[in-house]
């Protein structure tokens, strides 16, 4: 994409990238494992780039870096491993550029890691650098004990199992319990004086 939206203008870096192109076309077992061991797990850089610059990059497009991390050895490896004349170029072009900035791609990952923690397979700040944000987590960590031990209760009273009733995240940051409509008559029969009824569809009545 970059080749055709910056075409070059310099002779000498043109037969280069023309010699790039025809060293991948012509490796098969080369261009076939960039592809599934490296493309594969790249994020969009150009993308990424452009929304970190705005400001506007979203915590999982900045816990992807890790894929771009984790390849860098990967291209070494497999570029390593072309034996064809344009050797010299792929290393020079890739391989020692990868291997030089190896060190400021380890401390990014060191970065990545003491800001951001993986929840619920969802990226965020770690609470631990920031003491209002620690005490917001730990906050948190309270009310979703709550809610756990009010979830626990409803199932011992009214007899329901865990796949019976689930405790699911809300719109409001809150956390709503949802029943089968095979199983909802104890809710609807309780009245709104126990339980606030959100929603009702075929997945199932939402309460609280």
């Amino acid at each position: 994409r970059q080749y055709l939206l910056q075409p070059l203008r310099n002779v000498d870096q043109i037969l280069r990238r023309q010699s790039v192109v025809e060293a991948l076309a012509a490796a098969s077992i080369t261009r076939d494992r960039l592809r599934h061991d490296v493309l594969r797990h790249l994020p969009d850089l150009d993308r990424v780039n452009r929304r970190l610059q705005r400001g506007t990059a979203t915590l999982k497009e900045i816990h992807g870096l890790n894929g771009f991390i984790d390849v860098g050895p990967v291209v070494c490896d497999v570029l390593r491993g072309y034996s064809g004349p344009h050797q010299k170029l792929l290393a020079d072009e890739y391989i020692t550029p990868f291997t030089e900035i190896a060190g400021h791609l380890s401390n990014l990952r060191t970065l990545l890691e003491s800001t951001l923690v993986v929840d619920r397979h969802a990226p965020k700040i770690n609470p631990d650098f920031d003491d209002d944000l620690y005490t917001l987590h730990e906050q948190l960590g309270e009310l979703q004990s709550a809610a756990k031990q009010e979830w626990q209760r409803v199932m011992d009273k009214y007899g329901w199992s865990e796949k019976l009733l689930r405790c699911e995240p809300a719109s409001n940051g809150g956390v709503l319990f949802r029943v089968s409509r095979k199983e909802d008559k104890p809710v609807r029969d309780a009245g709104s004086k126990v339980f606030k009824i959100y929603s009702t569809s075929k997945e199932g009545v939402k309460f609280a």
